[in-house]
């Protein structure tokens, strides 16, 4: 019986690294696109969202291994999207506190999204990650 809750709880993996990776796909054309399709860095969230989509399929295998690893490098590059767009956090601070407006606030609304995006699906993966880890501790201790 855990096991098929492990398989539901990677199929519900599968769907939300999918949905981050559309919304990451749609942010980076959405940024390219308002800002006249002259910053090409627009599209760095574009990025990000092919490799999660590379990623799920990895995540959809029968084999645990692969699907272990795939999950993992998926939290990874979610942390390098999020850590990336660290900066932007700062210069929204600052300009929420000190009223200091950035160079150009519509990016750091961007790279805010893009982080907020991210780290949502880190901490799906990790509540992911520990559901998982009790249910195979479960099957070994009915064994």
């Amino acid at each position: 019986m855990p096991e098929q809750s492990a398989t539901v709880t990677n199929d519900v993996a599968v769907q939300r690294t999918t949905r981050l990776s559309v919304a990451l796909g749609a942010l980076g054309l959405a940024a390219y696109y308002t800002s006249g399709r002259t910053s090409v860095t627009a599209l760095i969230p574009c990025l990000f969202a092919i490799v999660m989509w590379v990623l799920k399929f990895f995540m959809k295998t029968e084999n645990q291994k692969q699907r272990m690893i795939a999950a993992h490098i998926a939290v990874l590059v979610a942390i390098a999207g999020a850590g990336a767009c660290f900066r932007a956090g700062l210069a929204l601070m600052a300009w929420v506190i000190d009223g200091i407006r950035p160079s150009k606030p519509q990016a750091v609304l961007y790279q805010i999204t893009t982080a907020a995006l991210c780290i949502d699906y880190i901490f799906f993966c990790v509540r992911w990650f520990i559901s998982n880890r009790k249910a195979r501790k479960a099957t070994q201790k009915a064994k």
